[in-house]
């Protein structure tokens, strides 16, 4: 026995508001001639979905008839050819094979009715090829109702392999989120040497393909003609800019401090950071000039006996200013501004942090100190 095809997707009956193919097809003896003709079968080039209906005329069925049925074999024929396949233009594809029940059917009153896919098929043939359990004299009737018209239920237009040549259908519709098949329309994209013209939000759009056939993503540049790589928020864009301190009055001497604190600056997810110092040591008592003394610390957080060990860095730091590195430290004397910008690349530490010292206290002219610092990535 046949197997059950594979496309007939339901039974349901008629909805006379369906729209009828054509008049039914008698059929009074099985069929041994295939559709070869491109004039063969019915027309369902404009809808998505059929409705085939199959049922007896004779005999009257008033009391059923055990074990009759028929065996029908679908064809589907495509203008053009198939990309991907064998099957050339023009030509006339069969579906598997369907048993129709016959019954308990009296004339048309219960037809068996089974909905079929068009899969994009300029037209479709319905053969009657075999019926076991047949009565002495019969025939059955074979209509086509078109249920869903592709152009009104939302379907992509797509256009076949062949639309460039003079005479062809320029449309051939394809349904969404349909299964994928083997015969058919070949669907093509629309060729650019620039950017499409964009649409409005909502429409649908036809994907973009470059002169050669090959498609363009959203990253392509139509001047180079080049896709493009881009990096969210690069690391070489990042960097971090903080005040560590800001005193410019400084009357009494604060001893050893530490800026931005004693724990310093936390380098994870930095490489580099640079140090701006504005430094002046003052004046203290009986106009003696006073001192004030900048360094640098790192750590990777080093206990021992419950104290972080810190070591002194300064000599690592590069002085811009000077373009000198190996400097002990960095010093202002009395009223004199010293300014100083002191880079430190590369630095693989966990933490660092500023210290100043003042020899005494600048209580006449005061001392001061300001300083930031930069960090990033790259």
């Amino acid at each position: 026995m046949p197997s059950k095809n594979p496309y007939a997707l339901n039974d349901q009956p008629i909805n006379p508001s369906d729209r009828k193919l054509g008049g039914e097809r008698l059929v009074t003896a099985l069929d041994t001639s295939n559709p070869t003709a491109d004039t063969d079968g019915i027309d369902v080039s404009e809808w998505t979905f059929i409705l085939r209906n199959v049922h007896p005329v004779t005999p009257d069925l008033s009391s059923p008839e055990t074990g009759w049925y028929v065996v029908v074999r679908p064809w589907r024929y495509y203008k053009f050819a198939n990309s991907g396949t064998d099957n050339p233009s023009g030509q006339w594809f069969a579906d598997s094979d369907l048993n129709v029940s016959m019954d308990g059917d009296t004339n048309a009153t219960n037809p068996m009715s089974v909905t079929y896919p068009t899969l994009a098929a300029e037209k479709m043939y319905f053969q009657v090829i075999g019926s076991t359990n047949t009565p002495q004299t019969w025939s059955v009737a074979i209509g086509l109702y078109g249920l869903e018209n592709r152009r009104k239920n939302g379907s992509s237009v797509m256009a076949t392999s062949n639309s460039s040549v003079a005479g062809s259908d320029p449309e051939v519709l394809a349904v969404h989120d349909a299964a994928v098949i083997t015969q058919g329309p070949q669907v093509m994209g629309s060729a650019r040497t620039s950017q499409e013209t964009a649409v409005a939000n909502g429409d649908a759009a036809r994907f973009v393909l470059n002169a050669n056939g090959e498609l363009v993503l959203a990253s392509h540049t139509w001047a180079t003609q080049s896709d493009r790589q881009e990096e969210i928020d690069p690391l070489n864009q990042q960097a971090v800019v903080d005040l560590l301190i800001d005193s410019v009055a400084i009357a009494a001497d604060p001893g050893v401090s530490y800026a931005p604190s004693a724990d310093g600056i936390l380098m994870f997810g930095y490489r580099d950071i640079s140090f701006q110092i504005y430094i002046k040591g003052g004046i203290g008592a009986a106009a003696a000039n006073r001192t004030i003394t900048v360094t640098f610390q790192g750590t990777d957080d080093l206990v021992v006996s419950a104290a972080t060990r810190w070591v002194d860095i300064t000599q690592a730091g590069y002085d811009l200013g000077s373009n000198s590195n190996g400097n002990a430290s960095f010093t202002a004397v009395g009223a004199t501004v010293a300014d100083h910008i002191i880079d430190f690349d590369q630095y693989n530490c966990k933490r660092i942090r500023l210290v100043y010292d003042f020899d005494a206290d600048p209580s006449v002219t005061n001392g001061a100190i300001v300083a930031k610092s930069r960090r990033k990535s790259l």
